[in-house]
């Protein structure tokens, strides 16, 4: 029985090669392998052909420094195993494939699922504008809503028909549907709120009330009917009169919206000084603000592997865009987006949840965009690995918010 050295990859190793570039992942401990070497990228190219089973017969006259440092590597961070007197014929070895069950490559040609609620239980989050009346004098009015989902207002005074709204959500069976977020303009000054209330109460999802800071009253609002609310504070508008709305309750969350590192610290004291249980902090680009993106909010490498990746992390990132996938935005005019940079999909008075949800995983540029369709990130190795793409990309028009645009 013939034996010969065997280079082997343990299938919970996740590989990436672009090129002469590879990484070989440990997803169990985290360990990885980066590197950029002809001769290296020959063998894991070899190693991902359909018939390797992920193991390299390594040829007596193959093995250099570099190979010999490679293969040490491998065996030190768990990634794969050498084994000197390997039998050829031993027990076979599974690598991992990626297997969606509800591909949108399967769908295509079967009318039943477009037809029926078989994608509608991908639809996750719904958010809505009841309203786009306010007040307020914001600076960052209508600029913060293409970043983040925020508050905006128009000239043009429209509420939500709510019987309309009412039909869109009921007509099609949501069995995933986790999560409804309430916007405005002001919400409060929308005319059938306690209405909407009481229909959406029937809904077995948490609702989520939005509010900027200066519309939210305590005096006027029970606290009692709703079950979670969160308020919007953009801290280059702080006033002291806010202080009045920081309540540590637990069913009130807060968004901090900031634009550089004073307001950046100026958040954090106010979370300190209220001692705020709930709360996330939100940087906007405001043009001016490159460079504090830069020190902030891009990431090197040491961000990107600080926590284990799995096969399950990685298997979505090259798939979907969790940043948009199953979630969908209804204006108060009725549009409907999956993402409010885009056009808008369709409308609650035309279309169903079911038509909408095939039309974007069909056709649409949100749910399915990923780093590997993005340049320059198509021809990183770290692509799969890093967070999906955002509005805030969209907002700097850089997909790469990363080390290596620095470099």
């Amino acid at each position: 029985m013939e034996k010969q050295e065997a280079l082997i990859i343990h299938p919970y190793t996740y590989i990436t090669l672009i090129g002469e570039d590879y990484l070989l992942y440990n997803t169990i401990n985290g360990e990885y392998i980066r590197g950029n070497d002809l001769n290296i990228a020959k063998i894991i190219k070899r190693l991902l052909s359909t018939n390797s089973q992920w193991i390299y017969h390594v040829p007596t006259e193959d093995k250099d420094i570099g190979l010999s440092n490679f293969i040490l590597e491998v065996k030190e961070k768990n990634i794969g195993d050498y084994i000197k007197n390997y039998n050829k014929q031993g027990a076979i070895q599974f690598y991992p494939i990626k297997n969606i069950q509800h591909d949108i490559k399967r769908y295509k040609g079967y009318s039943e699922y477009k037809s029926g609620d078989n994608v509608a239980k991908y639809l996750h989050e719904l958010s809505i504008y009841i309203n786009n009346q306010c007040t307020q004098k914001c600076q960052s009015c209508n600029q913060s809503y293409k970043q983040y989902t925020f508050c905006r207002k128009e000239k043009e005074i429209i509420n939500i028909d709510l019987k309309a709204l009412s039909t869109f959500i009921e007509k099609t069976a949501l069995p995933s549907l986790y999560r409804i977020n309430i916007w405005g303009g002001n919400i409060w000054n929308y005319p059938q709120l306690k209405e909407l209330q009481l229909e959406l109460s029937t809904l077995n999802v948490d609702i989520y009330y939005h509010t900027y800071i200066s519309n939210f009253n305590l005096k006027q609002i029970d606290l009692n009917s709703f079950k979670h609310i969160v308020i919007l504070v953009n801290i280059a508008e702080y006033k002291e009169t806010y202080n009045e709305a920081f309540h540590v309750i637990e069913n009130i969350e807060y968004n901090f919206f900031i634009t550089n590192e004073t307001e950046l610290n100026m958040a954090h004291s106010l979370i300190k000084k209220h001692q705020l249980i709930h709360y996330q902090i939100r940087p906007v680009y405001n043009k001016k603000n490159y460079e504090f993106f830069k020190e902030f909010v891009f990431i090197n490498e040491e961000d990107i592997f600080e926590r284990t990746h799995t096969f399950q992390d990685i298997f979505r990132n090259d798939t979907l865009n969790c940043n948009y996938f199953g979630k969908m935005v209804i204006f108060e005019n009725g549009d409907v987006f999956t993402d409010v940079n885009q056009k808008a999909t369709g409308n609650i008075y035309q279309n169903s949840i079911s038509e909408l949800i095939w039309k974007e995983l069909e056709t649409g540029k949100s749910w399915l965009r990923i780093r590997k369709q993005q340049k320059p990130c198509n021809k990183c190795i770290f692509r799969e690995f890093c967070p999906p793409t955002s509005n805030i990309e969209m907002a700097l028009r850089k997909n790469d918010l990363c080390y290596k645009s620095m470099e």
